[in-house]
């Protein structure tokens, strides 16, 4: 296996050995202790924008036929609140997680449930952090108030572009002012009220070959610098985009990629969808990757321990695609990959037992 051939699509900080060992190490005790590090929960599969490059809700995807043999996205709905509460009960034996994670394939302030699902996590004190992923198209004053009383972590905007015709174009809608004005006002309250809450401004890898997504980066930057140089809990962060229309494109035409080496997602995190489908992935739009239901399993230690969860977690360290095509398709990588391929015969071990 040429390893050379990996892209660059990770971090960095590839190259911080004590990091790698420490995400190996949690993989490892995760499978001896069928824990979990990071459940994401899809407050709702909706959206406010039809991002050109979204798995989901890119107008480029069929919703209601099959002519081109290609899968029909899922139908579009918001978690109901009873069963987000099950999701929660149903956490109990899979240790204290990591994150909670509300986002997935739509926009989770849609959701008008949305607060009290953070508070209900809260309370339950089932994660060390629960964080929200937002365009930021609702992201009010009062919104943001509401989510930091309720007791979410960190806050995190997908902004990638300012331009607003850029933003039209890619994203679909005239809302680029609106965002930026709801971002400045939680940068303002933060300062002003000293709030207990990170803000991320999630934007384009500046290293991008796109030049056009480059020079929307630079602008995001020039755009925040004097207002956050001397905020440590506001926070612009970096990441490498993906078209999630062209993978899903490779899934149903059957190619053409295969992936070089296993993801870590499959070992660490699970993903509830909003009608309470159980996946091994976080992009899983097309749900090609369930592995069971919150309705339908005593509790998400049970999937864990399932037979289709484990056959599938050595198939991907076997590299046998066999059923798991969409992780074949995939070009998302971590840090972590080439490590979990190079330990996969002591991992194989592990899940025999």
């Amino acid at each position: 296996m040429n390893h050379s051939s990996i892209p660059s699509a990770v971090p960095a900080d590839a190259c911080n050995a004590a990091k790698i060992a420490e995400r190996i190490r949690g993989i490892e005790q995760g499978l001896i202790n069928n824990t979990l590090a990071v459940l994401v929960v899809e407050a709702t599969s909706r959206c406010n924008l039809t991002c050109s490059f979204c798995g989901m809700h890119s107008k480029s995807l069929s919703t209601t036929d099959n002519s081109k043999n290609r899968k029909m996205t899922p139908p579009k709905m918001h978690i109901d609140l009873d069963l987000f509460k099950e999701t929660v009960k149903k956490c109990q034996g899979i240790g204290k997680l990591k994150v909670l994670y509300l986002h997935g394939n739509g926009e989770p302030l849609l959701n008008p449930d949305i607060v009290k699902m953070v508070d209900i996590a809260k309370k339950a004190d089932i994660a060390e952090q629960i964080i929200l992923v937002t365009n930021g198209v609702l992201l009010s004053k009062q919104v943001f108030m509401d989510l930091v009383v309720a007791g979410i972590t960190s806050i995190r905007v997908s902004l990638d572009i300012i331009s607003p015709k850029k933003f039209r174009e890619v994203k679909g809608a005239d809302f680029a002012e609106i965002v930026l004005t709801n971002i400045d006002a939680c940068i303002n309250l933060m300062r002003s009220d000293h709030l207990p809450v990170t803000l991320t401004v999630l934007c384009a890898d500046p290293k991008s070959e796109d030049k056009e997504i480059v020079e929307e980066t630079l602008k995001i930057q020039e755009y925040f610098e004097e207002k956050i140089n001397d905020m440590a809990n506001v926070i612009i962060q970096y990441r490498k985009l993906f078209n999630w229309v062209d993978s899903i494109k490779r899934i149903t035409d059957g190619g053409p990629y295969r992936r070089p080496v296993p993801c870590e997602q499959p070992f660490y995190l699970l993903m509830v969808h909003a009608d309470g489908d159980v996946s091994m992935c976080c992009a899983d739009a097309m749900k090609e990757l369930i592995v069971g239901n919150i309705q339908q399993s005593d509790s998400i230690k049970s999937i864990l321990m399932s037979s289709g969860l484990k056959a599938r977690q050595r198939n991907l360290l076997k590299m046998n695609y066999n059923g798991i095509l969409a992780c074949e398709c995939c070009e998302v990588y971590s840090i972590v990959d080439k490590s979990l391929f190079e330990k996969r015969e002591e991992l194989l071990k592990l899940l025999l037992i």
